[in-house]
């Protein structure tokens, strides 16, 4: 896949929704998102890579502010993170504990909860993962948790006057990509008015 196709970007006012691949750490972002539970333990996926870089740390202050409630965010120091230029991580709350399925209200309040979190941080750039989809989830779950995500996205920035100016909505998949631009592109045509 050609590196224009990996940065391809769509406005939505001020804001650029990107497409991105790999692990959320690894993108060009002052904050990462991952799909957190209600005790802010942190497992594998995005979470267990935001728990291995940043330090103990950022899963000691998740959990300080336990039991989260589904569909809420909260934002906490990013550890050793900062050391990447990320300077926060959002844990959005998206399942009640490890190993659970998320259900699709959850995920949009989380995503509106992680935007507006991010909006009071004064952050300017966000790498979300599709949350929902596990690491074993099948092309159709992730194509269905970047919609909700996506929809979710672009319903916020309708509504609110976000200072957001990049959000990576990310697959652990390079695959992905064009799927997940499509999808943003379809959300574009179908929902934002020029």
């Amino acid at each position: 896949m050609s590196d224009e196709s990996r940065t391809q970007a769509v406005r939505f006012g001020r804001t650029l929704l990107v497409a991105g691949f790999g692990e959320v750490i690894d993108q060009p972002v002052q904050a990462v998102v991952y799909a957190a539970n209600k005790r802010g333990v942190m497992g594998a996926g995005p979470a267990g890579s935001i728990r291995t870089t940043g330090g103990p740390e950022v899963e000691r202050e998740a959990m300080s502010h336990a039991p989260l409630e589904l569909g809420t965010a909260v934002m906490t120091g990013s550890g050793h993170l900062a050391d990447r230029g990320i300077a926060a991580v959002i844990h959005a709350a998206v399942v009640p504990s490890l190993g659970e399925s998320a259900r699709m209200g959850t995920i949009e309040r989380a995503v509106t909860a992680t935007l507006r979190a991010a909006d009071r941080g004064k952050i300017r750039s966000v790498a979300m993962p599709l949350l929902g989809a596990s690491a074993d989830a099948l092309e159709h779950d992730r194509k269905a948790a970047a919609e909700q995500v996506i929809d979710a996205t672009v319903a916020y920035l309708r509504r609110e006057s976000s200072r957001l100016e990049r959000i990576f909505v990310v697959s652990r998949f390079q695959d992905d990509v064009t799927m997940v631009n499509e999808v943003i592109q379809r959300t574009r045509d179908r929902s934002w008015s020029r």
